[in-house]
């Protein structure tokens, strides 16, 4: 009998050590950076204008051009003034806030995460171009209005840009959040060098220079990433 008990008690213990065996891993799991804060650091690192160092987060370009904006003598007054504001305008914002590390392959609610790539869904919030233009073309209307009925033509560029200017001029102390749009973004993401980095596609560089999605306007800033420098060929 005690030998039963004996073989009962080793028995129950192989059990206990079975169950609990989740609690001592023989494999350690490396823990990763969550891809959310990739994509968060990208867009703090331009809105705090830290040119030198936004390349670091993309691995498919290696310059956008940001650090080299047109000088102001060779833009016209609304490019200059999008130059001026946009990348204060950036915020992110994601469906779920966690930042937490991730291990392993994983699935949250606005990321996954399968090995060394990761899909990233977030809220990006910018100056829209077409906002600006719409609010800037009804200013310039009511300046030009009153002069339109005396003959004069507005026929050349410089007449042009001096009545943007006199438009820009009444909307200075408009505050900037009525010429914001949202939109939402989806990167791909692989994890190099120890560190998430971010797929720039045409889209997301759009939205970037003040194209939101689905209001394209011409724009010297927004000509497209054909002028940015790839790392691929």
């Amino acid at each position: 009998m005690k030998l039963v008990r004996s073989a009962l008690a080793a028995a129950l213990l192989a059990v206990c050590l079975l169950f609990s065996s989740c609690s001592f891993p023989t494999v350690a799991v490396d823990k990763l950076e969550n891809p959310k804060k990739a994509v968060s650091d990208f867009i703090d690192c331009l809105s705090d204008k830290r040119f030198g160092e936004y390349q670091k987060y993309i691995y498919n370009y290696a310059s956008l051009g940001f650090e080299t904006p047109p000088e102001g003598g060779d833009i016209d007054p609304m490019t200059e003034y999008i130059l001026e504001n946009i990348f204060d305008s950036y915020s992110v914002s994601f469906d779920d806030p966690s930042l937490d590390p991730v291990s392993g392959d994983c699935v949250g609610a606005d990321f996954s995460v399968s090995g060394r790539t990761a899909t990233v869904t977030f809220t990006f919030t910018a100056l829209d171009a077409s906002k600006l233009q719409r609010r800037i073309t009804s200013e310039a209307e009511e300046i030009a209005a009153p002069l339109l009925p005396t003959g004069y033509v507005y026929d050349t560029e410089e007449k042009a840009f001096e009545l943007i200017e006199q438009a820009i001029a009444q909307i200075e102390d408009v505050d900037i959040d009525e010429f914001l749009s949202d939109n939402t973004i989806t990167v791909n993401l692989k994890y190099i060098d120890g560190m998430w980095k971010i797929e720039m596609t045409k889209e997301f560089f759009a939205v970037l220079t003040g194209d939101s999605i689905g209001y394209p306007i011409a724009d010297d800033m927004a000509a497209g990433l054909d002028y940015a420098l790839s790392t691929e060929d």
